[in-house]
C-alpha cells in the first residue's frame, strides 16, 4: 500500500500505474502524454522513456536533456509508490537534430555517434540513479528503421562500451539488453543469438525480448506460438553457455483489439478473447521461470486491464514449481503449469491451448495430484475476477479434483495447508507442460515447425 507516500500531483499515466496496482479506483480515461511510456509493466514494475522509444514517435522540439521537471515529478511519483522502473536508454541526439545534423540512419558505426550516446547515458544514470534500479541499452534494436537500427556487431560494441559507464554511475544498478521484436522470423532470432553468442553476457543483469501477440488465430502467429517455449530454452542454453547468470525477461506482451488498433500490426482480438491471452502469455512466461512485461495496458481496455491486474496480485511472489499431476480430460492440445506461493500453498494453472473464443463452454476434466493432501482446494478465475472453494476428495496421500470445467484461459487451483508424502518429489524451475497433440490447430494441418532445433528440443 502506497500509505501517505502518495503524491497528490500524479498526472495521468502515474495514476494509471496506481489504479493498476490498486492504490486508487479503477478510472475509465485514455492516456496520451507525449514521449512518457510506461507500457511495460507487471509485479509494479515500470518501463519508461522520457525520449519516446521509437524514432518515429520522438518529439523534436523537446530535449533530451536536461530532465524537464515535469518529467522528473513523473519518475518520481512512480518510485515513491515502490515502482520498479526500468528506464530505456533510447537517444536521437535531438541538439544534433536541432543544428541540422540528423546524424547517421545506422547507428553507432563512428566514435562520436557512440560518444554522444555514452555522454547521455551518463547524464540519465546519474540523474536517475535513486529511483530507477534497471538501464535497458536501446529499444529494437533489430528494426530497420533510420536511426533506431544498430548492426549486431555495432550492438554489441556498445554494450561494451556503455557498460562500464553504467556501472560508474551506478554500482547498484541492472542492465538490460536485447529487447529486439517477436522472434517470428529468422532474421530476428540470429539478431537476438548473436547477441547470445557474444562475449558481453557476464557483464550485463538481464536480457529482454519482445513477445508480441502470439496464437493458433492467426497464420503469421501460428509456428511462433507452437515454438515459442523450446525458444525460450534455446535461449537459457546458449546465454547460460556464454557466462550469462542473470535474469531473462519476456518483454511487450501485446494482443491488440478494437480499442487499440494499429496499423502495422493487423492481428486484432475481441476484448475478451485479448484478456484471456493475456492470462496466458503472463502465466506461459511466468511457468517458464521469467519476468513478464505487457503493453497495450489501458482501463479503457476494462477486460484487460482488470486480468492483468488480478494476475499479478494472485502471482506475487510465486516460485515455478513442477508439481507433479495426473489429468484426465477430453481436448487435444492443454498447457498447465505450477507454483508454489510464499506460505506454502500450491499454484496450479490449466487450460486448453487452442484458438480462443468469447464463449467456451469449458471440457470437463479429473485432476489428481499425487502425493499431495490439501486441506482446501479454491478456485480462481482471474478472467471474471472471483474464487470460490471446489469440491474434492482424498485418496490415500493424493488430492482430486473432479469435473472441473477447464477453459480456453488459465484456470487457477489453489491446494492449501498440504501435506506432503514421504515419497513425493517436485523440482523448483520451469513448470511447463503440455499435453495432447504438441501441434494441434483448428484445421488438423502440421505446424510443427523442424526449425529452430530438433525435434526432441522443441517438443514436437
Amino acid at each position: 500500500p502506497a500509505g501517505d507516500k502518495m503524491p497528490g500531483y500524479l498526472i495521468d499515466r502515474p495514476s494509471f500505474l496506481l489504479e493498476l496496482f490498486g492504490l486508487l479506483p479503477l478510472r475509465n480515461e485514455q492516456f496520451s502524454l507525449h514521449d512518457t511510456l510506461p507500457y511495460q509493466l507487471c509485479y509494479f514494475i515500470a518501463k519508461p522513456t522520457i525520449n519516446s522509444i521509437d524514432r518515429v514517435t520522438v518529439n523534436w522540439n523537446e530535449p533530451e536533456f536536461p530532465i524537464a521537471r515535469k518529467y522528473d515529478d513523473w519518475i518520481t511519483s512512480i518510485a515513491e509508490n515502490g515502482v520498479t522502473i526500468t528506464y530505456v536508454l533510447s537517444f536521437w541526439d535531438k541538439e544534433g537534430h536541432a543544428k541540422g545534423n540528423p546524424g547517421p540512419c545506422q547507428r553507432f558505426t563512428s566514435e562520436d555517434d557512440i560518444a554522444r550516446y555514452l555522454e547521455f547515458v551518463r547524464y540519465i544514470v546519474h540523474h536517475f540513479k535513486d529511483r530507477v534500479q534497471y538501464f535497458e541499452l536501446w529499444n529494437e534494436p533489430n528494426v530497420s528503421e533510420c536511426g533506431q537500427r544498430i548492426e549486431v556487431e555495432d550492438y554489441i560494441n556498445l554494450v561494451r562500451r556503455a557498460v562500464p559507464v553504467i556501472r560508474e554511475e551506478d554500482p547498484e544498478a541492472k542492465v538490460v539488453i536485447g529487447a529486439v521484436t517477436p522472434l517470428v522470423d529468422c532474421g530476428r532470432y540470429d539478431y537476438l543469438f548473436g547477441i547470445l553468442n557474444s562475449d558481453v553476457l557476464p557483464l550485463v543483469d538481464a536480457i529482454s525480448w519482445h513477445v508480441g501477440a502470439p496464437s493458433l488465430e492467426y497464420e503469421y502467429w501460428r509456428e511462433h506460438y507452437i515454438r515459442y517455449p523450446s525458444i525460450v530454452q534455446q535461449i537459457k542454453e546458449v546465454a547460460s553457455a556464454h557466462g550469462f547468470t542473470g535474469e531473462y525477461i519476456a518483454d511487450e506482451l501485446n494482443w491488440r483489439s478494437p480499442l487499440n488498433p494499429f496499423e502495422a500490426e493487423p492481428w486484432i482480438y475481441s476484448p475478451i478473447v485479448a484478456a484471456k491471452y493475456y492470462a496466458r502469455g503472463m502465466v506461459m512466461n511466468l511457468g517458464m521461470n521469467l519476468t513478464v512485461g505487457v503493453a497495450g495496458l489501458s482501463s479503457a481496455r476494462p477486460q484487460v486491464f482488470s486480468t492483468v491486474r488480478n494476475l499479478c496480485t494472485i502471482m506475487d511472489g510465486t516460485e515455478t514449481l513442477m508439481i507433479p499431476a495426473e489429468i484426465q480430460m477430453d481436448a487435444k492440445r492443454v498447457a498447465y503449469y505450477g507454483f508454489a506461493l510464499p506460505n506454502g500453498d500450491k499454484l496450479f494453472a490449466i487450460w486448453t491451448d487452442g484458438v480462443a473464443q468469447d464463449e467456451d463452454p469449458g471440457i470437463p476434466a479429473t485432476i489428481t495430484f499425487p502425493g499431495l493432501t490439501a486441506k482446501t482446494v479454491t478456485g480462481i478465475d482471474v478472467l471474471h475476477g472471483f474464487e470460490q472453494a471446489l469440491v474434492f476428495e482424498t485418496d490415500g496421500d493424493s488430492t482430486i479434483v473432479r469435473d472441473l470445467l477447464v477453459k480456453d484461459y488459465p484456470a487457477l487451483i489453489r491446494l492449501s495447508d498440504v501435506t506432503m508424502s514421504d515419497d513425493y518429489v517436485e523440482t523448483v524451475g520451469d513448470g511447463f507442460h503440455l499435453l495432447g497433440d504438441i501441434d494441434a490447430v483448428p484445421d488438423d494441418q502440421d505446424y510443427c515447425p523442424d526449425w529452430p532445433g530438433s525435434k526432441e528440443a522443441n517438443g514436437c
